[in-house]
């Protein structure tokens, strides 16, 4: 399931697979994705990509964060929402 251009998650028989986007490789303009965390729930997965994300904010401005969570959650719920839709 992808969940935005930076992030998707899948399983295997025991995890579920964060994966992340590397854009910095000269060798794939489209990026390669790379594994970056395992998760038994995808829950777990969910809310590692928001504290992944607010991280990457630097915590800096209270409205630069509150955009990333709102931002990050409208992600989460389309890529949901596109799961249902196919279920």
């Amino acid at each position: 399931m992808q969940i935005n251009d930076d992030w998707k998650v899948e399983t295997d028989e025991m995890n579920v697979v964060l994966f992340h986007r590397d854009k910095k490789r000269r060798d794939d303009s489209k990026g390669h994705w790379r594994p970056v965390a395992y998760y038994g729930t995808l829950s777990g997965a969910l809310e590692s990509v928001l504290n992944r994300e607010i991280c990457g904010t630097g915590l800096k401005d209270l409205k630069v964060l509150n955009n990333k969570v709102e931002s990050v959650n409208n992600d989460i719920k389309q890529a949901v929402g596109r799961i249902r839709k196919v279920a």
